[in-house]
């Protein structure tokens, strides 16, 4: 993984979003304090993640559907207080990520959270029944999950929502 501050190969478009997988105690805890401090491992469009896709120079709205979809993976292996608890993925700008070389599902890392940087929040229905699935995912890294069977048709069936930040404030 690269240090902070240094210059980063991919994710060029600083102007790019990056998708943060939070418990909600932590969504909680950002609102209250307005900042989180990390790292946190977040999602963006990196090379990894495009050629781990297949995505192109004209694929940049897929791709980033794609990492937001890894993000929303990822949430399922957080440990959360309340099995049940709707998954949380923040936008944050690419600027606050340094991307691991490394990842092919475009993960890096995102040292601090500030609530005033949150673009929107992507969360689950409440109606949305997750702790079976978290069960299943639990102990396991995000690739592995995202492979894993019960996890990927729960994922292609349960496209996370977009939230205004606004929105979510009182979850």
């Amino acid at each position: 993984m690269r240090r902070h501050g240094d210059e980063p190969a991919d994710c060029a478009d600083r102007d790019a979003t990056v998708f943060v997988p939070v418990t909600l105690a932590q969504w909680r805890q950002l609102v209250a304090d307005r900042h989180l401090t990390g790292p946190f491992v977040g999602y963006g469009v990196t090379t990894g993640l495009q050629a781990w896709g297949g995505f192109g120079p004209d694929d940049a709205e897929d791709a980033a559907f794609a990492a937001q979809a890894v993000a929303g993976v990822a949430a399922l292996t957080l440990i959360e207080d309340d099995p049940d608890a709707r998954r949380m993925v923040l936008a944050v700008p690419a600027a606050d990520f340094t991307p691991d070389d490394g990842s092919a599902l475009g993960a890096g890392e995102v040292a601090a959270i500030e609530l005033s940087r949150v673009q929107s929040v992507f969360s689950d229905d409440p109606a949305v029944a997750v702790a079976p699935v978290r069960q299943q995912a639990r102990d396991l890294d995000p690739a592995t999950a995202w492979d894993h069977p019960v996890v990927a048709e729960f994922s292609d069936a349960h496209d996370l929502g977009w939230y205004t930040v606004t929105e979510a404030l009182g979850w």
